[in-house]
């Protein structure tokens, strides 16, 4: 029985293994199908002289990338050294294999497990080359098996010799140049055929990761490499062991002569870099060796502007120290495209470190207007002219407290008073009343959507609300941000690229797709330009500087600091400032500035002092220098048709129109959607009535007390008021009016409780005594009437 269900379980499996074998083999035949019947690049381009171009705005050539032909060598030119490293470390069997080495694909998985120190990929040098050149970096099945597909095909077409050739000439080893050729000039200071075998190790050893294996940042993982690659031409029969000890012996200091190596300045790199990122992303290509071309949306001039800028070759900006740096991402607010691009002073090289893109910094005060205002304005149906209030805060369940930058507090201000003067506590009560109205996760879902949240949401804080991000944002995506405004609440991701054509013989074009997304009303954006541009012509700290005749420029600032254990580290003063910003816009061009240091060490002057230093006014003369270049005649954002103008009263919310006693210093213009304008008109408190009148007579004199004390009708603040009703009606005084017989009427107005009246020796007298407002007195409480008849 035992033996009859063992027949069973073994022919239930049996059958599972052939069902599932069938399955896979059909699938991949299948597959196949579609690969060998699809349109696949053609191979013979990868020996072509085909060389990627760029293209500006105007359809202007920008560059070619020629893959420099003088650093390109033929097989002839590689010594042995090389290529037996080359392939003892990535393809042993190369000169045996037809383009897929099927054993070492079987073998790889275990072999991994095994020695994982001696760690081999399945990819021939074949299949390396072609992921390179001509397909994307995905993993699926169908990518696999085309790069198999065509790897045979290709070792059909080209010799052994030739594939080596395009390989060494293609293929990145630096991560930065095209071509071994180049690495072994960078590194060593001499051509490919000289190295010797320690450094035909290290070259070959960085192919597989070569930012990991660099050897000039990480010293220690390209000796390990290159002693892997040593051990591995010992194995394979290249080089004996006095060979491999001998070269072990050299340590990656003594080869590099790197320093010596003079990087060159390129045209337009600092757009360029950020172009080919954008291409990576798009097609998982390389325009260094893959030959394409590549429709941009740079702006030659205003480019070329920003490189005499980094490179200290500009008329009007002038740098007293080398070691300040700076960032610049300038928007088109038609397209949201970017069309200019500083990746910093002296951008020598090309595939740099960029600081408009890679860099991530803390945005400091220019979040103010894009978090707390641009959302309470959104939610809590505030208007341009609302009024906050500056005062102490302290973060909720917490016991610390706020303070703005210059230990004050200010009161009631206006929103562009909020923003002008950087008020941090304002910010963050607005910020809170936001969170209290929609919830955190509105608040970090609309952070996302214009990618300025660089945390998993549950770790946002409120601390946000003052551009303190944990990890930071790029000046490209703040640019965005604020572009998203420009162009009316609309937001679309800051892209370089228009189109994409491979000169691969595969003629496939990328057209990308733009998503514009929607975040904020139109309203919304507009009445925060109109904040933001009052923060210009009001000259707010002096910002006035950066307006342009008759264009409208709309902007915030933004100035980081160290913390304490930053300035206890390096001893810094503690009022050292670590970064400045400049963000703001036109109704054509978002331009965003940074301005700041690489890194901080003990004893250097690498921050912004407080008072004076001419270094501060950088990112304002560069922010302007850019503005005014890119400046058009009569550029003003319009005011969207949904809006409109109603006259309020300054400070009051919700809103009140103004009635027939407001005096005109409290009445402003504000902006409001048709529909949803105020309809309260103002109008003062009822005065309380007075229960009692209280008169003595003494010495031909007569005192009258009123009940109680007069009290404010506002309540009292620290610091300004904007809105109370005694600054529309005045205070609230008290009146008396007496006839007599003999005198005519006397009628005695004031704020005093008690009035002291001389009178005649015999006279009756009338009283009539109430309160009202000193600038509206048909506004009164009660009226309390007493008759006197005095005789001495």
């Amino acid at each position: 029985m035992l033996k009859i269900k063992n027949n069973k379980l073994r022919k239930g499996i049996e059958i599972s293994l052939v069902s599932f074998l069938v399955l896979t083999v059909s699938g991949f035949l299948y597959v196949l199908f579609l690969i060998v019947t699809s349109e696949n690049p053609v191979l013979q381009s990868i020996i072509s002289k085909e060389v990627s171009i760029v293209l500006d705005e105007d359809g202007n050539d920008i560059v070619m990338l020629e893959r420099k032909i003088d650093n390109q060598v033929g097989f002839n030119d590689l010594p042995d050294v090389f290529v037996n490293a080359l392939v003892s470390v990535e393809d042993v069997r190369f000169f045996e294999h037809f383009g897929v080495d099927l054993p070492r694909v079987i073998a790889s998985l275990s072999n991994n497990l095994i020695n994982p120190d001696k760690i081999q990929g399945a990819s021939t040098l074949t299949q390396q080359l072609i992921k390179n050149v001509f397909l994307d970096s995905d993993k699926k099945l169908e990518r696999k098996i085309r790069e198999a597909y065509m790897a045979i095909e290709m070792e059909n077409t080209l010799s052994k010799e030739e594939i080596i050739e395009a390989y060494v000439n293609r293929i990145m080893f630096d991560g930065v140049n095209i071509g071994v050729n180049s690495a072994s000039l960078k590194y060593f200071l001499k051509p490919i055929n000289e190295v010797n075998l320690a450094e035909a190790a290290l070259l070959a050893g960085m192919v597989n990761a070569p930012s990991y294996y660099n050897p000039v940042r990480n010293p220690a993982n390209a000796q390990q490499r290159k002693n892997l690659v040593l051990e591995l031409m010992y194995e394979n029969g290249y080089i004996n062991e006095f060979q491999k000890e001998q070269a072990r012996s050299v340590t990656v200091s003594e080869m590099i002569r790197q320093g010596e190596y003079q990087e060159q300045t390129y045209p337009y790199q600092s757009y360029l870099d950020v172009v080919y990122k954008e291409v990576k992303q798009l097609t998982s290509l390389n325009p260094y060796t893959t030959p394409m071309v590549i429709e941009t949306h740079m702006d030659k001039q205003v480019q070329k502007l920003i490189d005499n800028i980094q490179n200290n070759e500009d008329s009007k900006i002038h740098f007293s120290d080398d070691n300040q740096q700076i960032a610049i991402a300038l928007i088109d607010n038609k397209s949201g495209a970017l069309v200019g691009v500083s990746g910093g002073r002296f951008y020598e090289g090309q595939l740099l470190f960029n600081r408009a893109s890679d860099m991530k910094k803390q945005p400091a005060s220019t979040m103010k207007p894009i978090l707390s205002y641009a959302l309470a304005i959104e939610h809590l149906g505030w208007s341009n002219n609302h009024v906050v209030v500056d005062s102490p805060y302290t973060y909720k369940g917490t016991t610390k407290s706020v303070r703005n930058v210059d230990n004050r507090y200010m009161g009631d201000i206006f929103l562009s008073e909020a923003l002008g003067y950087s008020r941090n506590t304002s910010a963050l009560k607005t910020l809170d009343e936001v969170i209290d109205k929609i919830g955190v996760r509105a608040v970090t879902s609309y952070l996302s959507e214009i990618n300025l949240l660089d945390v998993e949401p549950e770790k946002f804080n409120i601390t946000y609300g003052l551009g303190a991000h944990e990890q930071g944002v790029s000046p490209i995506h703040l640019a965005g941000a604020y572009s998203m405004l420009a162009r009316g609440g609309l937001y679309i991701e800051p892209y370089t690229v228009k189109k994409i054509t491979l000169l691969d013989g595969s003629n496939r074009v990328y057209t990308p797709s733009r998503e514009e997304k929607r975040v904020l009303k139109e309203e919304t954006a507009f009445l925060v330009s109109e904040v933001l541009k009052e923060i210009v012509t009001n000259n707010y700290w002096n910002m006035g500087t950066v307006a342009i005749d008759n264009i409208d420029i709309h902007v915030k600032t933004g100035t980081s600091s160290f913390d304490n254990s930053a300035l206890i580290k390096y001893n810094y003063p503690s009022t050292a400032s670590k970064d400045i910003w400049y963000a703001g816009y036109s109704p054509d061009y978002t331009n965003v500035i940074w301005s700041g240091f690489d890194e901080s060490k003990k004893g250097d002057k690498n921050y912004f002092s407080a008072g004076t230093d001419s270094r501060k006014g950088i990112p304002k003369q560069l922010f302007s220098r850019i503005m005014e270049f890119q400046a058009r005649q009569e550029d003003k954002i319009k005011v969207p048709e949904t809006l409109t103008k109603v006259n309020i009263v300054k400070g009051s919310y919700p809103y009140l129109l103004p009635d027939s006693n407001t005096p005109s210093s409290m009445i402003i213009s504000s902006y409001f959607k048709k529909g949803e304008e105020p309809t309260t008109v103002v109008s003062p408190p009822a005065i309380k009535d007075l229960d009692n009148l209280d008169i003595l007579l003494i010495d031909n004199q007569m005192e009258i007390n009123f009940p109680n004390k007069l009290a404010s009708i506002s309540d009292p603040k620290q610091g300004r008021t904007i809105f109370s009703y005694e600054n529309i009606y005045r205070k609230i005084i008290n009146v008396l009016e007496i006839t007599s017989i003999f005198e005519e009427e006397v009628v005695y107005r004031g704020s005093e409780n008690t009035f002291t009246i001389p009178i005649n020796q015999m006279n009756a007298y009338t009283i009539k005594a109430y309160r009202c407002y000193e600038n509206h007195p048909t506004i009164r409480s009660n009226v309390i009437e007493k008759s006197i008849f005095y005789s001495s």
